[in-house]
């Protein structure tokens, strides 16, 4: 007992500030019963733990006292993972394409399938939602119910954004601590890299899977003739899935609509309030079906990953 009381305390020594973290509050509010519940079976000052309630700052001291360290003397107590949900979000109007790139064939199955397979794999996700066009449950429901994890179908909005918001309501009372947005437009999404961008967001309040942009960028004005280079020094390119915890991904996204702000992604919404996304470069093919190239593409990567 000494021994786990001296580590309590020797955790502390690592301190680190932590700002604009807000995802890890749901996390901190989750632990800190079980926390206070162990220390003092332990005979720890009650001053310690009202100093760690009081300082939203030391979140990360909280974290890791409670990670890996269970309670002797009750083993309920023992702090399991938390996990996040997952949104995927199939409501777009695929004008680009030309028809319908959700349920487009891909390896022999609809594509929006491949990104429902790779969240029911995740260990790191729990209950989920499928956003569609409101036109579409009854399909999109069909769609889903092989994946156990799956069992909200809600209608999408007029934009994104609106069928964003439209599934954080839907996930709301299964209190996740996150939520990871993912695009059904990016079928090649593993759970591998899903599970990165949920450690990355635990770390630092929000994440996504993006790329740094290797292309030269100019603007063009009329015409389609170009008037200006633009440096591409610190640019990243955005992919899915972007994490952050629900009620700032909500809180983002009702700001963004009552001031008029157009947004492209959840990531704009959370700058837009001051937070900063990590942005995490993972090497792997996510790319978007955009156009009907872009599925043949996405067919060729399959078939080669099948050969090896």
């Amino acid at each position: 007992m000494e021994w786990m009381a001296w580590k309590f305390f020797v955790l502390e020594q690592p301190l680190r500030k932590l700002e604009h973290c807000p995802g890890r509050l749901g996390i901190l509010e989750q632990r800190l019963g079980v926390v206070e519940r162990w220390a003092r079976g332990l005979g720890l000052m009650e001053s310690r733990l009202r100093l760690v309630e009081r300082r939203p700052g030391r979140i990360g001291f909280l974290e890791a006292v409670t990670q890996g360290v269970g309670c002797p003397l009750d083993p309920r107590m023992k702090i399991q993972s938390i996990r996040a949900s997952g949104l995927v979000v199939a409501a777009g109007s695929s004008r680009r394409m030309g028809f319908d790139k959700t349920t487009a064939l891909l390896s022999g199955r609809p594509l929006v399938s491949w990104s429902l397979e790779a969240f029911e794999a995740c260990d790191d996700i729990g209950p989920c939602a499928l956003v569609c066009a409101a036109s579409r449950l009854d399909e999109f429901a069909a769609l889903a119910a092989p994946y156990k994890k799956f069992r909200l179908v809600v209608p999408g909005g007029a934009e994104r954004a609106d069928s964003v918001r439209n599934g954080l309501h839907a996930l709301a009372p299964t209190s996740p601590t996150m939520v990871a947005v993912h695009d059904a437009a990016r079928p090649l999404i593993t759970a591998a890299l899903i599970s990165q961008i949920v450690a990355a967001a635990s770390d630092s309040g929000a994440a996504v899977a993006a790329e740094p942009v290797g292309d030269s960028l100019h603007r063009a004005g009329g015409s389609s003739c170009l008037v200006e280079t633009v440096s591409r020094e610190g640019l990243w390119a955005m992919q899915t899935p972007q994490v952050a915890g629900l009620a700032v991904l909500l809180d983002a996204l009702d700001s963004a609509r009552r001031e008029g702000a157009a947004i492209t992604d959840e990531i704009a919404a959370l700058i837009r309030t001051g937070l900063q996304p990590k942005a995490v470069f993972h090497g792997v093919l996510n790319f978007k079906v955009t156009f009907p190239r872009d599925l043949a593409l996405a067919q060729a990567v399959f078939d080669m990953q099948t050969r090896t």
